[in-house]
């Protein structure tokens, strides 16, 4: 078993471990986290903090996952109470304050815990949560402090402000001029929190309370959610994506080693062409005859094809030599070319793991991005996107043997190795392009160096 703690600019991670020793401290959740974290039966994940304007916010299909693979996932604080909120009803448990007016409609908007803040490892605070702000001066003024109209001009003065610029001075500046508040209101207001500092930070409260009662959460937790409806193409799309790990802190998702092997593999199109002949076989064994069988049984023939279906799906240099071959091979490069795996590259990943595995392709996506991030800092603001389709179009001709100028033939071969066009077969290729023109260049070197010597 392990315990998993998201936390960052609400609890420290030396504050996590202090209470929770044994605790595997991981910044502000992110997409993709969960899926990365693959946990399982036995597996506790404590969700406080999350991002969700500097990159994506976690997905609630994640979270479904990480409950339908076993594991426990409790959320509080920030990012953790808002997931909790729309998914306790499907396992995720809710812990605190913050949770409890999210699930009671008390809060409505993702902004009421929104906090700006520096980088890692301190997490600086730059602003005040709404929240934050909210449940002092409701403290306040149930102990007495100020009166039910200056806590209620209070929170609608602090919600009138950008989030990354809510902080408690902003508040108050807000309010000059403002009958509903004076100076005093902030003295008292100040005054309480400095008796009571409890309740100046309901998020932190709420993270510390939930890590301290962590085993009686642990056990009354859902049972898991094992709905099948959790999974769609999208859902295995970033499983796919977010799967894999990094090499050397760069990014090798076992997506991206797939569709790297599709434009570099020399084997890969008589790979596509077995998945393509079991996926319509429907045994899981790359039977053509069987695939014809079945093919047929869907009123789809050789005899069928017609020269339309002919000059969509083959090369003319095919079509003149059509005498050549069978008329029922050319129906097998029509399916093999028309065939869309129904979750995309997720069934690609699964059908190839030697593939999306291999260790010598995963350098090679990793060290693709590493070249990719240099030149990006040597020429400001320059990326892959930039290059133009030309030189891509030219570098897969010569990685396929295909003349680059020969449009029907470079689609074909595009299409023999799963991609849908030529153009989604260059958007593959862009990302590793600098680094095959590199390792071009270096061999040259070493040729020329021969030569001289």
């Amino acid at each position: 078993m392990s315990l998993h703690v998201f936390a960052g600019p609400t609890l420290p991670a030396d504050a996590v471990r202090a209470i929770v020793p044994e605790a595997v401290v991981h910044p502000p959740v992110a997409r993709g986290d969960l899926l990365r974290l693959a946990a399982g039966p036995g597996d506790v994940v404590i969700v406080i903090d999350g991002y969700h304007h500097r990159t994506g916010a976690v997905r609630h299909k994640e979270i479904l996952g990480s409950l339908a693979a076993g594991a426990r996932v409790v959320g509080c604080s920030g990012m953790g109470a808002l997931r909790a909120a729309e998914l306790h009803p499907f396992g995720m448990t809710g812990s605190g304050t913050v949770f409890a007016m999210y699930r009671d409609g008390v809060l409505g908007s993702d902004d009421e815990v929104a906090l700006a803040h520096g980088e890692a490892p301190e997490y600086r605070p730059f602003s005040e949560p709404l929240v934050n702000i909210r449940h002092a001066v409701a403290a306040a003024e149930r102990a007495g402090a100020i009166a039910a109209g200056e806590a209620a001009a209070c929170v609608g003065l602090a919600r009138t402000l950008p989030c990354q610029a809510r902080s408690w001075r902003a508040v108050e500046r807000c309010a000059e001029g403002d009958s509903r508040l004076s100076a005093e209101s902030f003295r008292n207001i100040r005054s309480f929190l400095a008796a009571h500092p409890e309740h100046a930070d309901v998020k932190a409260a709420d993270a510390r309370s939930t890590l301290e009662n962590l085993t009686d959460l642990a056990t009354t937790a859902g049972s898991g959610w094992t709905a099948r409806s959790r999974r769609n193409r999208v859902h295995s799309a970033w499983e796919a994506e977010f799967t894999g790990g990094t090499v050397e802190n760069h990014p090798a998702s076992r997506a991206a080693v797939l569709r790297y092997q599709q434009v570099h593999h020399p084997g890969f199109p008589g790979r596509w062409r077995d998945v393509v002949l079991a996926a319509i076989a429907g045994d899981g064994r790359p039977s053509r005859s069987r695939a014809l069988e079945v093919a047929a049984g869907h009123g789809l023939t050789a005899r069928s094809l017609t020269a339309a279906h002919k000059n969509a799906w083959l090369t003319p240099r095919e079509i003149r030599e059509s005498g050549e071959e069978s008329d029922d091979e050319f129906l097998v490069r029509v399916l093999v070319r028309s065939y869309r795996p129904p979750r995309g590259v997720w069934d690609l990943v699964h059908a190839m793991p030697d593939l999306a595995d291999d260790p010598e392709a995963r350098r090679a996506v990793a060290e693709s991005y590493a070249i990719n991030d240099e030149a990006a800092t040597r020429r400001t603001g320059w990326n892959t996107t930039r290059l133009g389709s030309a030189p891509l179009t030219a570098h897969l001709g010569v990685l396929w043997g295909v003349p680059a100028q020969d449009a029907p033939s470079l689609l074909a071969a595009a299409r023999d190795r799963g991609f849908t066009s030529v153009g989604e077969a260059l958007a593959a290729a862009r990302p590793y392009f600098l680094r095959n023109r590199l390792r071009a260049a270096e061999a040259a070197s070493a040729r020329r160096g021969v030569s001289r010597s």
